[in-house]
């Protein structure tokens, strides 16, 4: 019983050995709620049976981790509703919707609330017909997920993957961003991937005619004439003996000996350099013949 007696120890270390040989539930949950220190707190909040207080504790503690750690205890579906309708804590409310399986709570949630929690609750109701009346309100979230997701590529591509799903409703949506400037590269390179992945003859007539735009502009006697510059650039890059072999600056794929475009600094592979060089961006270098300068 000697591990009691470290309950009442000022020592963090010592507190939380106490607590992973703990089993009262009394005694946990009057740590949970207050213990000064929160990996105390968070350690008997993962040996808490009790499904109301890990409710409390998920919508009223101070730190977030201590919040998510008593949602991923709370398996009541009806307490996991509420905590995704009504938490301040973002990270609890996607905590709870991940554990959340009532198709009823889900739809609720999807239909009432107009944030990124709508359309995670959207992604896992399983009826669709349900999906599909849905769809036309989640278009505009999914494709905002796809533009502003900044560092979080996971989230852009289960923006994409949806977009896939809901299908040929998101075409008429979708397609302007491939001829805006507003948009970066990375975006209309995962709208083109939505386009190409929806079996439709919209989508398809959308895609080719972006393929031979494409195609013309690589064969363009700009870019012909950009190209050669690259890959002397390259060809002397590789004479020079400094390195053996290299990746591509872009893709991080292995470029051979004598291979690759050098522009600046970076050297990249034949994919990318198609890539980079498609019909926006002719479009932008007869405005601005500095457009690839690094």
């Amino acid at each position: 019983m000697y591990f009691l007696f470290k309950l009442l120890h000022k020592s963090q270390p010592q507190r939380v050995d106490a607590v992973r040989k703990l089993d009262n539930q009394s005694l946990l949950a009057s740590i949970a709620k207050n213990d000064p220190d929160d990996v105390v707190r968070a350690y008997a909040v993962r040996r808490l049976d009790n499904q109301s207080l890990l409710a409390r504790i998920a919508m009223n503690d101070c730190v977030g981790q201590v919040r998510r750690e008593a949602v991923d205890r709370i398996d009541d579906q009806s307490l996991l509703a509420n905590i995704a309708k009504h938490s301040s804590d973002k990270g609890s409310r996607r905590e709870a919707i991940s554990r959340l399986k009532d198709q009823s709570e889900l739809i609720n949630l999807a239909r009432d609330y107009d944030d990124d929690i709508a359309t995670e609750a959207y992604s896992k109701i399983e009826d669709k017909s349900i999906r599909d009346k849905l769809a036309p309100k989640m278009i505009p979230f999914f494709i905002n997920i796809l533009i502003d997701s900044g560092p979080y590529p996971g989230m852009a591509y289960h923006a994409e993957k949806e977009l896939t799903k809901i299908g040929e409703r998101a075409i008429k949506s979708l397609s302007p961003i491939l001829s805006s400037e507003r948009y970066s590269e990375e975006v209309k390179i995962r709208v083109r991937n939505i386009l190409k992945n929806i079996p439709s003859p919209e989508s398809q007539k959308i895609i080719s005619s972006m393929e031979n735009a494409d195609e013309e502009a690589w064969n363009s006697d700009e870019f012909k004439r950009l190209r050669d510059i690259w890959r002397a650039g390259a060809k002397q890059f590789w004479s020079s003996g400094v390195r053996s072999k290299a990746v591509c600056d872009s893709c991080n794929n292995e470029i051979w000996p004598g291979g690759g475009y050098l522009r600046g600094s970076r050297l990249d592979c034949e994919n990318c350099c198609r890539r980079m060089l498609d019909a926006n961006a002719l479009k932008e270098f007869r405005k601005n013949p500095r457009y690839f300068d690094i």
